[in-house]
């Protein structure tokens, strides 16, 4: 699995990392651009599986960030995973990484829930304002030739509902409570 988290909040990089399971995790695409508040990035350029990013745009919503990750994908035989910099991954992510086929073009949506352990939202509904950035896990696959649009904020439902607009059969609903809610937001 490929993580893309677009940095805004710097100060929650050791929380994220502490979630994060290398075992499973393929590379950690960290992406700054010019508004990226200072940080130590040596601390995290060093580790094997990190590479940090520049945005040559400023992007206030995240999604040139993304972008810029997804253009740098080396590993075309991969899973990407959208983690916001507000956010920790949830630990049964790995069970799902541990089940599903790695050699097939597919992407997975999943329940969310708040830190408190409250049910969130259903990953069923592929549709904007129902399905949060951290609730799908997409193949490269089916989303090679799809970008996030940098100038609306529900830019994670319309990548998703493109990803599945092109390939419906590749969808796989997940019932299972996989992904936090901004568990690190104040």
């Amino acid at each position: 699995m490929t993580i893309i988290t677009p940095l805004t909040r710097p100060q929650n990089l050791p929380s994220i990392l502490d979630s994060m399971d290398f075992r499973f995790i393929e590379e950690w695409l960290i992406v700054v651009d010019a508004n990226t508040p200072p940080f130590d990035q040596h601390l995290y350029q060093n580790h094997p599986g990190i590479r940090i990013l520049h945005c040559p745009t400023l992007s206030e919503l995240g999604s040139h960030k993304r972008n810029v990750a997804m253009d740098s994908i080396q590993n075309k035989n991969t899973f990407l995973y959208f983690l916001d910099d507000d956010n920790i991954i949830h630990p049964d992510i790995y069970n799902v990484l541990a089940t599903i086929s790695h050699n097939v073009s597919r992407f997975y949506t999943f329940n969310q829930i708040q830190k408190s352990l409250q049910l969130r939202l259903l990953g069923d509904r592929i549709e904007r304002y129902h399905i949060d950035t951290a609730m799908f896990l997409v193949h490269y696959g089916c989303c090679e030739t799809i970008r996030w649009n940098p100038n609306l904020s529900e830019g994670d439902g319309i990548f998703i509902e493109d990803v599945y607009a092109k390939h419906p059969d590749a969808h796989v609903y997940l019932k299972h409570k996989n992904c936090y809610y901004n568990y690190l937001a104040g």
